[in-house]
């Protein structure tokens, strides 16, 4: 492969579209040898229509995480993050059985990031905080573990310089606004004992063992390992970043951490926290072979290529 080839790749340019392709045949071939589904989607539909779902769900969350990067040139103009989205995909066998919450509290996550770099260093940033509590809120609604990362957003309103009395205040109505809601339908309803399930859900999930196939297990290792190693560079090299980007990185690295604690205390619900590290694990590692250049980063740059398009050619 000549340099000018791999350059065209690596830049992001067609790597996204392929990924999106393959993910696509990925999920018509899931969706037409799978059994028919008596469960119905939304009263008439097949209860397969969920892979296609969850397919549109996730792909859109790559976007997001692509416009992100582009908009506020998180790593760099030329970066490798759309050419590690197979990474993101790679457990698409995993990703496509997963509930409808699950995708949709990453997307949440991912939509939210973008009130917060439009704070930074805002005077008047209530429109802004609000309308990311809300988007973190509806998240934490899809699974209430995910209040424990409701922290970082204050933290990194806080590092753009936008977090002040008005808007702290703006967020914790912008946060309760989704609760609110629920809770009144529930009142109303006549559901009022779902209104304590998240406190009991807190309290589950200690005692049961998620068990992981061996070729998943294998991957979340070497995943693990690779982002490790992008985090120590991260902790080395973060003053060559401009402060938006630096913020994010850190974000990102405490997602992680936040995400693996939670795998462990909840291993029923581990699928969810797995996919959510699997999302930002491109951005750690585009970070990485972006702007480290060695034949050391080289060398892993090809083998994790290798191992995470292989793997998920093998789904295929």
């Amino acid at each position: 492969m000549t340099d000018r080839l791999l350059s065209t790749l690596i830049s992001g340019r067609f790597a996204m579209i392929g990924t999106v392709l393959l993910t696509l045949l990925l999920a018509l071939i899931l969706f037409f040898t799978l059994p028919a589904d008596n469960n119905l989607l939304f009263g008439f539909l097949d209860g397969r229509f969920s892979i296609l779902i969850n397919w549109g769900i996730i792909t859109l969350t790559a976007a997001l995480i692509a416009m992100l990067n582009n908009q506020y040139q998180i790593i760099r103009e030329r970066t490798k993050l759309t050419f590690f989205f197979p990474l993101y995909f790679s457990t698409c066998t995993v990703i496509h059985s997963l509930p409808y919450s699950y995708t949709l509290a990453g997307l949440c996550i991912v939509a939210a990031f973008f009130p917060l770099f439009l704070s930074y260093q805002k005077e008047n940033a209530t429109e802004e905080i609000f309308n990311s509590a809300i988007l973190f809120s509806i998240a934490s609604l899809l699974n209430i573990h995910l209040l424990l990362c409701f922290p970082l957003f204050y933290w990194g309103f806080y590092q753009f310089r936008s977090l002040t009395w008005k808007s702290f205040f703006a967020s914790i109505i912008g946060f309760m606004a989704p609760y609110w809601m629920l809770i009144g339908y529930y009142l109303v309803s006549g559901k009022s004992e779902l209104i304590y399930f998240p406190t009991e859900s807190f309290q589950t999930g200690f005692i049961h063992s998620t068990g992981l196939a061996w070729h998943v297990a294998a991957l979340l290792i070497i995943t693990l390992f690779s982002s490790f190693i992008a985090i120590t560079q991260i902790l080395r090299n973060t003053y060559h970043c401009k402060i938006q980007a630096r913020i994010f990185l850190q974000f990102t690295v405490w997602l992680q951490i936040i995400c693996l604690l939670l795998t462990y205390l909840y291993p029923n619900e581990s699928v969810l926290y797995i996919y959510l590290f699997y999302l930002s694990s491109p951005i750690l590692l585009a970070h990485l072979f972006t702007l480290q250049r060695n034949k050391f980063v080289s060398l892993l740059f090809y083998l994790l290529t290798a191992i995470y398009l292989l793997y998920f050619i093998i789904t295929l």
